[in-house]
């Protein structure tokens, strides 16, 4: 008797523990804007801008506010997010919810093909109207970024723990980009990329 009442205090100790937590994982699509280096060199040739990216959050949930952390992988990005919903207009199925994320992520460096071959130094002392057109190839290095995203969306719940999830979300990306090619070097920082996409998760709740 003594053997299952010591079970099920550590089972309910167990439950207990794991209350609201939960996993989410799923995919976002998404495409950036088009920023350009010197005005010139557009940096979705280095860095790419956007496609699709598959996540994984943890989270704990208090009724209705959640907090989180969110891992995520992409073409050469890696990023890990502080993530935040708050929950709204629940029904037995059916409910809305705002987003927020912030964290770092870094882009893979590496041999890049890019089409022009500017310089600082060349873009200042450059005439009006020259063309820096000549594909090159450029040794990028890994280019660490912060990211701050807001969003809002529903749910679909199939029972009290599992839940579809499927919302837009824009994210910002503040980066510094740095290459070198024949002997010469590019240095960029304060570069904003915006993205829109659609973020979809399946979750679990404990």
């Amino acid at each position: 008797m003594k053997k299952i009442c010591l079970s099920l205090l550590v089972a309910g100790a167990i439950t207990s523990a794991f209350a609201n937590w939960g996993v989410e994982a799923g995919v976002k699509s998404a495409s950036g804007s088009e920023e350009k280096i010197l005005g010139v060199q557009p940096i979705s040739e280095l860095v790419g801008d956007g496609g699709t990216e598959t996540y994984i959050e943890v989270y704990k949930r208090w009724n209705a506010p959640q907090i989180g952390v969110r891992f995520t992988a992409g073409d050469d990005m890696y990023k890990a997010e502080l993530a935040t919903k708050l929950h709204m207009l629940e029904s037995d199925h059916f409910g809305a919810y705002l987003s927020f994320g912030f964290g770092l992520g870094q882009y893979e460096g590496g041999t890049k093909t890019i089409s022009t071959n500017v310089t600082r130094q060349s873009y200042v002392t450059a005439t009006p109207g020259t063309s820096f057109a000549n594909r090159t190839t450029v040794n990028m290095e890994d280019a660490q970024f912060v990211t701050f995203s807001a969003g809002i969306g529903s749910s679909y719940k199939f029972t009290k723990s599992l839940a579809l999830n499927v919302g837009y979300e824009y994210e910002r990306r503040s980066l510094e980009i740095d290459y070198s090619f024949g002997g010469n070097r590019v240095e960029s920082s304060g570069i904003n990329q915006d993205f829109h996409g659609v973020r979809a998760g399946l979750s679990y709740t404990f």
